[in-house]
């Protein structure tokens, strides 16, 4: 049976002249509910954000777990960078000198359980300087701030041994324009060894320490009352270590970038693992720069450590681009969708 519409006849009209009846529609509804209704796609591009969003979270939670218990041992497995040569410390004639006497003989050494968590250059300085605090890597730091501040150009050395450096442990040391009363010359000075290493009356530089050999003879003037001569970490040591180098631009760099960007939210340790992983995912954490032969090696002793490390950080920051091409996409949509809202408002309005 075939309905037909309601058909209201006027008397003076003529028949074909029909008035509509009241209960058919003169133009198209469009139901308000509809117009908030999010569509489907949007909300799945909304939940696909999120899921994105935590693993980027995730794989930076997992990064800040291994750096919570090994942070130099995660920093060195996926921020290292093969060079042909190791960056030097060498500027033009006339450039400064530091004088370690001069810099380590007031620093109170104090035995201590726990290298300080705190980042900010200028506080590692007085935590170093003032307190003793800090490994041999926070002082190292805390000594190359310094020497920015001076004008004093200069590397930071790690020695990468085999056994400690997937603990986060090995050692490290400033090498820098040195003035030894009337020699000048280019060395190491260890800060957490309170002084200079040398050999037979001449300090150490880099290019002793990448040959590998032992240096039995090798000696501490030590510039400290609270240190002596002795030292483990020239002797058989570096006959199974990596040499690697951080230069003082990318030092001074992560400094001044520190320096603007820090914010304090009273917890040292969540800022230092933000501030270092971050770092490395955004590209402004300085790398160690190895040799190719280096690199062969540090490469077959970590190669898992190095593999997961790299997967972290690549797939963080391949998450985090995703996760912005997201919120673009979202929020044009979002856009596209009140604007489309608005003009059916506007029509039903009519």
């Amino acid at each position: 049976m075939v309905e037909h519409s309601a058909i209201v006849l006027t008397p003076g009209r003529a028949p074909w002249q029909i008035e509509p009846s009241v209960n058919q529609p003169t133009k198209q509804q469009v139901p308000t509910d509809a117009l908030a209704t999010e569509p489907v796609s949007e909300r799945t591009a909304s939940w696909w954000m999120f899921y994105r969003l935590l693993l980027a979270v995730l794989f930076l939670g997992v990064a800040n777990f291994w750096g919570c218990s090994s942070p130099n041992g995660f920093l060195k497995c996926a921020n290292f960078i093969r060079t042909d040569a190791l960056p030097r410390p060498e500027g033009p004639e006339g450039v400064k000198a530091a004088n370690p006497a001069v810099l380590i003989a007031p620093i109170p050494y104090d035995e201590f359980e726990e290298s300080p968590w705190v980042i900010e250059p200028d506080v590692r300085v007085h935590l170093v300087f003032e307190l003793g605090l800090g490994n041999c890597a926070y002082m190292s730091r805390g000594l190359g701030r310094v020497l920015q501040k001076e004008g004093v150009p200069y590397t930071v050395v790690w020695i990468m041994d085999r056994e400690q450096t997937r603990a986060g442990a090995g050692h490290t040391v400033v090498e820098c324009p040195i003035q030894l009363g009337e020699t000048r010359t280019i060395g190491l000075i260890d800060m957490l060894e309170g002084g200079v290493p040398e050999v037979d009356g001449r300090a150490i530089n880099v290019t002793d320490l990448i040959r590998h050999e032992s240096m039995p003879r090798a000696r501490i003037r030590s510039f400290n009352d609270h240190k002596d001569e002795r030292s483990i970490y020239y002797g058989p040591l570096l006959e199974d270590s990596v040499i690697g180098v951080t230069t003082g631009e990318d030092m001074n760099r992560y400094f001044d970038f520190l320096k603007w960007t820090y914010f304090d939210v009273g917890y040292p340790r969540i800022e230092k693992l933000i501030y270092n992983v971050g770092g490395m995912v955004f590209g402004v954490f300085p790398p160690v720069y190895i040799t190719p032969s280096e690199a062969r090696r540090f490469d077959s002793w970590f190669v898992f450590e190095i593999a997961i490390a790299r997967t972290m950080i690549w797939t963080t920051r391949i998450l985090l681009v995703m996760l912005v091409f997201d919120g673009c996409l979202w929020t044009g949509r979002w856009l596209w969708g009140r604007l489309r809202a608005s003009k059916l408002k506007v029509l039903q309005s009519a």
